[in-house]
């Protein structure tokens, strides 16, 4: 599968997951243009990293916790790249609570990175670029209850549950889809969680480069729009 000549936006693409996204989509030929908060570091070594292997990635330093802001990246996208063909919303924040030590102010952070943040992003793809492709990376977490992570898991599932509202509205220029992966990448220690993977009915929960290959798949696909890919080793079913 190539993706050769695809203009492309990846939130939060400089760690984790999306370098990931980032290092496979460019290897296949995309233009890429990533966007990082606080990790410049990591997002420099990126851009290094891809330009050594023949692929130039453009780097947009934004906050999205600011609405406003999320405009401005999809403009800053579409003037590095002179177009922009695919949305990846990964950016995300994942902290633990439960109901009783539930902290308002952490949450809505939450939400509004985790939901608000891709859905203004859609807006302004939409209102830019005449068509496209907007792909939100969410959580096998969206099918079941977890009680431990209440705050991140219910800006996961309203952002879950978007994907239909947004596949409806913006047909038949943009597809709307969304990869659901599991515990696919060992725990980050910036966030401090040490929590299990858990287990899966196939004995494994998948990788980042099996997620990759979704977010390729979907970035293809011109008959797909609303429908969300669990990778995930079917710990979604448990």
């Amino acid at each position: 599968m190539k993706n050769t000549g695809i203009k492309i936006l990846i939130t939060g693409g400089a760690r984790r997951l999306g370098r990931i996204l980032a290092e496979t989509l460019a290897t296949r030929g995309a233009s890429t243009a990533i966007h990082y908060n606080s990790s410049s570091e990591e997002a420099n070594d990126l851009k290094h990293q891809l330009a050594a292997h023949g692929s130039t990635a453009h780097l947009i330093q934004a906050d999205l916790t600011s609405p406003a802001t999320c405009e401005d990246v999809i403009t800053q996208a579409v003037r590095l790249l002179g177009g922009l063909d695919v949305l990846i919303n990964n950016a995300a924040t994942f902290q633990s609570d439960t109901l009783r030590d539930l902290n308002v102010e952490h949450a809505q952070k939450q939400m509004m990175l985790n939901c608000w943040a891709p859905l203004l992003l859609a807006r302004s793809f939409a209102q830019q670029c005449p068509g496209g492709k907007i792909i939100h990376i969410l959580d096998q977490r969206i099918a079941r209850h977890d009680g431990h992570h209440l705050s991140y898991t219910l800006s996961k599932k309203a952002l879950a549950e978007s994907v239909g509202m947004l596949a409806l509205e913006l047909a038949p220029n943009f597809t709307v889809n969304a990869v659901a992966p599991g515990a696919v990448l060992p725990p980050d220690k910036r966030s401090g969680t040490r929590e299990k993977a858990g287990p899966a009915p196939m004995g494994h929960a998948g990788t980042p480069e099996e997620v990759a290959e979704a977010v390729a798949f979907l970035m293809e696909a011109e008959s797909i729009t609303g429908q969300i890919i669990y990778v995930d080793g079917g710990q979604h079913l448990l």
